[in-house]
């Protein structure tokens, strides 16, 4: 099946004249195998990014190149290894993202031409290299300053977070997507009944223009406190019936009124000096070990990568199982607060083959790499619900 037809195959499954939706067979088929791919190739990809990760740190060539340094100030030699880190990790995972784009563009999920992806991921580069750099310098001042910089950093960390979320929640997503207001429609009048009838209706709903790069259809929430808005995707208003899209905010609207934003901001704030104090470990084992040639030796932050990283993957599991459970929790707002169990099946199901998405993935791979319930589980759970609101009626 070559690209055009897996284009028309995937739009006739997101025919908005069909409703409630129901999953097609061949892109069901079509979702696993691209998932299968999808997942393996990320998973080399991952594996190849560590490997070189360990390599720089205990082979030689991340000495080398921190000791090639040594003549400079602090400054400028934090600024240079970390950039040069940056850029040698990009070129080295180019090709993995490159072939990535590939198998989502011969399936029909991505849109975007070769151009437009690889100014995308320039971009990102550019954002990875000034935050990176950035984070790196302040660390290693504050190594310079205190023996408590690890308590400074994370606070630092925490700090930054509260302000871009309060204050620029739409900043990172300015410099790849154009945002817009919600316009007036059938879709804006049922949000708006949804919104007033949970006293949200000063809430704003924004749109960003997926389809410029994709067919995916999704929803978020951005920001925190009085800027936090409910983020939408244009494929979302284009491909989903009016009902479905009010489902799905509901859905979103259950994140915020649970707090899950706030909720997670706790646990990145606990995450953060936990980490920081890890890296205390590290940098004062490091010290001991004279593997330094100075308290401000940016080889430090090669040691410091390795550390967050097999914290971040010994604890995949339990955040994806706590994500999972929030998740949950927001379906079960939505069905009790748009009480439209058809719509939610439906979105769900239209939402799994326009993505591509496999419907039902292995213990293992939920486990490893889900942090949403599978779409299964969610049918299931719109099913029962339905079930229990019938039995009431009839009752």
């Amino acid at each position: 099946m070559n690209s055009d037809t897996v284009n028309r195959t995937v739009s006739a499954g997101a025919d908005v004249h069909q409703y409630p939706y129901e999953f097609n067979q061949e892109i069901r088929r079509r979702a696993r195998s691209v998932s299968s791919e999808l997942l393996w190739m990320s998973v080399v990809s991952t594996a190849v990014e560590l490997s070189l990760l360990f390599f720089i740190t205990f082979a030689g060539p991340g000495k080398w190149i921190a000791s090639s340094l040594e003549y400079l100030s602090w400054f400028p030699r934090v600024c240079i290894f970390s950039s040069t880190i940056v850029l040698l990790f990009y070129a080295v995972g180019m090709p993995f993202a490159y072939r990535i784009h590939g198998i989502r563009k011969r399936y029909g999920i991505a849109t975007a031409g070769t151009v437009n992806w690889l100014t995308d991921s320039l971009k990102a580069l550019l954002i990875s290299m000034v935050f990176i750099t950035g984070a790196s310098t302040l660390l290693l001042a504050l190594i310079s300053l205190s023996n408590l910089w690890w308590l400074l950093a994370a606070t630092a960390y925490v700090l930054f977070t509260v302000t871009y979320s309060r204050f620029f929640p739409f900043l990172a997503l300015r410099f790849f997507y154009r945002i817009r207001p919600l316009e007036e429609g059938e879709v804006s009048r049922k949000i708006m009944a949804l919104l007033k009838s949970l006293s949200l209706d000063r809430m704003s709903i924004y749109v960003i223009d997926e389809s410029s790069r994709s067919r995916m259809a999704n929803a978020f929430v951005a920001g925190i406190g009085k800027k936090k808005r409910i983020v939408l995707y244009d494929n979302t208003i284009r491909f989903f019936t009016p009902e479905e899209v009010t489902c799905i905010t509901a859905h979103e609207l259950g994140h915020y009124l649970a707090g899950d934003s706030w909720k997670s901001w706790v646990s990145n704030v606990l995450m953060a000096y936990i980490s920081a104090l890890l890296l205390y470990a590290v940098y004062s084992l490091a010290l001991h070990m004279h593997s330094l040639y100075s308290p401000t030796d940016p080889y430090v932050l090669l040691l410091f990568s390795i550390t967050l990283s097999i914290t971040g993957a010994a604890l995949t599991p339990l955040t994806n199982y706590i994500s999972r459970k929030r998740e949950r929790c927001a379906d079960l707002f939505s069905l009790n607060a748009y009480r439209n169990p058809v719509a939610f099946i439906s979105s769900e199901k239209r939402l799994c083959d326009l993505n591509l998405m496999d419907d039902d993935p292995g213990t293992i791979r939920k486990i490893l790499f889900a942090t949403h319930p599978s779409t299964a589980e969610r049918v299931r759970m719109g099913e029962a619900w339905r079930s229990s609101a019938e039995a009431a009626k009839e009752g």
